[in-house]
């Protein structure tokens, strides 16, 4: 389609100065964004898969303790947490997230 596209705009059909110029336009920028949501979906795909492949090694240890989070279910680390560094941590992550 884009190399249509690409020929109307190099013989002529496309020329602003062509009655109906807008229309190779509009076609390349509609190509464009058809192209972005398939390449954005491929990437939600990848993104989902990695997270599901986290969730499953960690369901699929032996070991409880590397399931879920120890402190949440009683058990008191040795050391303290590092609040402060944690909390950047958590705001981090989380932008990389946000969605507008």
């Amino acid at each position: 389609m884009d190399l249509h596209l690409r020929s109307l705009r190099d013989t002529g059909d496309g020329n602003d100065d062509e009655p109906g110029a807008g229309s190779a336009e509009r076609e390349r920028s509609i190509n464009d964004q058809a192209y972005f949501v398939l390449a954005w979906g491929q990437l939600e795909a990848n993104i989902d898969e990695a997270c599901r492949e986290a969730v499953r090694a960690g369901q699929s240890h032996g070991d409880w303790r590397y399931r879920r989070n120890q402190i949440a279910h009683g058990a008191l680390l040795p050391a303290r947490i590092d609040m402060a560094r944690v909390i950047e941590d958590f705001f981090r992550i989380r932008s990389s997230l946000a969605r507008e």
